[in-house]
């Protein structure tokens, strides 16, 4: 996926660094929990996009986390999460679309031990799950069901290669961090 990023964006895109401890780490990882995670590093994108395969239920999920306006309260920091993905849309040209059914957003919740996860057409939902607390990060998740083909060597490269360019096209390249401003005199 590194490879085939770095090659269409013309970009270093930096993969998870392996050595013999980490190989011996992702297969009790995959013995333990039926699953291997993995970490895209690309320059200047809003962050690392990580790659979760669960074996169990045979899908595969892509992910990036935005920092909203900290400044801002619970229902401001949703609705600016909303306009990225709303311009994200418009932008995308058509990429979006193709992938928008398996996109999910998790809110990160401070002090809270799993994270709130709502598709993406039910961010009203989570207006409703987040009242009260404090929403420090979102994850947009791009989630894709392969069943059969999560065993098949060639379809799965050709499925994962197809999601990772359509998540970056349709999603990772427009999506933008909170700053903080600059403090006034």
């Amino acid at each position: 996926m590194a490879l085939l990023l770095s090659r269409k964006l013309g970009v270093y895109v930096k993969s998870t660094a392996r050595n013999e401890d980490s190989v011996k780490n992702d297969i009790r990882k995959v013995i333990k929990d039926q699953e291997l995670i993995g970490n895209l590093s690309i320059k200047n994108s809003v962050s690392d996009i990580m790659a979760r395969a669960d074996f169990e239920v045979k899908t595969v999920s892509m992910s990036v986390k935005v920092t909203p306006p900290l400044d801002k309260g619970t229902k401001a920091r949703i609705t600016w999460i909303a306009k990225q993905l709303e311009n994200a849309k418009k932008k995308s040209d058509g990429a979006f679309d193709l992938i928008e059914k398996d996109i999910l957003v998790e809110a990160n919740v401070k002090h809270a031990r799993e994270h709130l996860r709502v598709p993406i057409h039910s961010l009203d939902l989570l207006l409703e799950q987040a009242n009260g607390k404090e929403i420090q990060a979102f994850n947009i998740v791009l989630m894709s069901k392969y069943g059969a083909g999560f065993g098949s060597n060639k379809k799965f490269i050709s499925l994962i290669e197809k999601m990772i360019l359509d998540y970056y096209a349709g999603i990772v390249q427009f999506l933008t961090n909170w700053n903080r401003p600059a403090p006034k005199l």
